[in-house]
């Protein structure tokens, strides 16, 4: 099994972002703590990518992407 993280995003989330005319699209994902329906606790990866302009913090927008796995592309 290979060690690298994919994600996924849709293509027209993306497009949204792309269309802000920002200097960058960053990417950037962290671990959550979650509740599980069965009541457990476990931890979540989620991921974004945000449209920013150099030398701002802030992000004009943000869109959510999905690890893979859970998420694929079918």
């Amino acid at each position: 099994m290979a060690n690298n993280l994919e994600f996924i995003f849709r293509t027209e989330d993306m497009k949204k972002l792309l269309e802000l005319n920002t200097d960058f699209i960053v990417v950037h994902s962290f671990l959550e703590n979650v509740t599980l329906n069965d009541g457990k606790e476990a931890g979540a990866l989620r991921v974004y990518a945000r449209a920013v302009n150099k030398g701002k913090v802030d992000a004009v927008d943000s869109i959510e992407g999905c690890p893979n796995p859970p998420c694929n592309t079918q």
